[in-house]
């Protein structure tokens, strides 16, 4: 059910005020926030009306006697909550969640070591059990259970999942795993009050190198199986980074828009067109057995084998600077380093993947861009180029990717 953007609620007749309510009209708002903001201002000039006790107390958000600016911004913060259809139907509670939420992003811990999951292991039941330590403010955890034992319709291992409020969880498997399998979890630390839910900041457990109990031993999940159990969250936009040696913040990743230009924001959008290329081009080439990684493999090889490097007049025709790179690949068949990654980096995002592109110098000193892929805390290298600059005297093919080795953007920003 959606909210309102001043959120009604009835005047409690017996407490004579409703928190944030200052002009008691029965709505949380923007007019309120402005109102006990220039309260505070005349109180602070020692003009302005002397407002009753209730009142007074209506605009005392965290409660501490005073009537403060701070409390004019809980009153906004509210405000901008409820204008994304908010469902905490009191700035009360709001305040309270906010405030625990800023307590969990400020987690510093190894998070591993707190919570020191445990596996456990039931052959004959074929039951996966993991218990593990609270964490602090927690109310519950949010786990998923991966098994590559086989992969459904999608081309994506089995997953089993659910929300526990204690610290442990039995996943049961299709079947008994045995040394060849792969499993691996995840575990989200929440907080919650009825739809009022929030991760701690975006922190999690993750079972990618557990051992098994049949055989006593386990090899580390391979890149395919870890692609494949991602965590996605499809967007339509993606982020620049300038890491050049020499660039005007000393060298330092930087975070540009497309023109180079630092900023907060991403720097390449997913065009309608460009989704309706990819979506045409996955329908004509991609079948149901395929894994996500099988497909990414696939479009990285499409793109070296059937593009060519652009030429200036080509780059000005079809001003390839414009950020609909999938057109440029798939359409116009030509490109550059930018347009072959970007392309990819698009894909990427369309799929769900934590992906952004790199402005940068190659090790001869030529302006270069690559993407790299963020796929549960890990970063992997990932570049397409065209066939024209491969070797075939040295085998060398210029692609590569889900590279750990010499991830570029070493120190990410957030």
């Amino acid at each position: 059910m959606s909210v309102s953007l001043s959120a009604k609620f009835p005047v409690m007749a017996d407490d004579m005020f409703i928190l944030g309510d200052f002009n008691n009209d029965g709505s949380v708002n923007a007019v309120d926030a402005t109102e006990i903001l220039q309260y505070y201002a005349d109180k602070s000039t020692g003009a302005g009306i002397e407002w009753s006790e209730e009142k007074k107390k209506s605009a005392d958000i965290d409660g501490d006697g005073e009537i403060l600016a701070i409390d004019a911004t809980w009153v906004m913060m509210y405000y901008a909550y409820l204008s994304v259809n908010g469902k905490t139907d009191n700035i009360s509670d709001f305040k309270y969640y906010t405030e625990i939420a800023d307590s969990m992003e400020s987690y510093n811990g190894n998070i591993y070591e707190d919570m020191a999951v445990k596996e456990s292991y039931d052959s004959a039941t074929h039951q996966l059990t993991l218990s593990w330590n609270a964490m602090p403010n927690a109310t519950g955890y949010r786990i998923s259970v991966y098994t590559d034992q086989y992969y459904d319709e999608n081309g994506q291992p089995f997953v089993t999942s659910g929300d526990v409020p204690d610290c442990n969880f039995t996943a049961q498997l299709p079947w008994e795993l045995s040394g060849e399998d792969n499993y691996r979890y995840r575990i989200t630390p929440y907080f919650a009050e009825s739809d009022f839910k929030a991760d701690c900041g975006r922190k999690y457990a993750d079972g990618s190198s557990g051992t098994y109990f049949l055989t006593g031993e386990r090899p580390d999940n391979s890149v395919k199986f870890i692609v494949n159990s991602a965590e996605l969250n499809p967007h339509e936009s993606y982020a620049l980074y300038d890491i050049r040696y020499n660039n005007e913040w000393g060298g330092q990743p930087t975070r540009v828009n497309a023109y180079g230009y630092k900023t907060h924001q991403d720097a390449f959008y997913i065009t309608d067109n460009d989704r309706q290329l990819l979506e045409k081009f996955i329908e004509e080439n991609f079948t149901s057995d395929m894994t996500n990684y099988d497909r990414i493999r696939y479009f990285m090889e499409w793109i070296h084998d059937n593009i060519d490097y652009a030429t200036e007049e080509q780059y000005q025709e079809h001003t390839m600077w414009d950020g609909e790179f999938v057109k440029d690949v798939l359409e116009v068949k030509a490109g550059q380093c930018l347009q072959y990654n970007g392309a990819l980096a698009e894909y990427l995002a369309y799929l769900g993947y934590d992906v952004y592109m790199l402005r940068m110098y190659t090790e001869g000193g030529l302006h270069h861009y690559r993407a790299e892929l963020d796929i549960d805390g890990i970063v992997y290298g990932m570049e397409v180029g065209d066939r024209g600059s491969d070797n075939p005297e040295t085998d060398f093919k210029w692609m590569w990717d889900f590279d750990t080795e010499q991830p570029m953007l070493l120190n990410r920003p957030n």
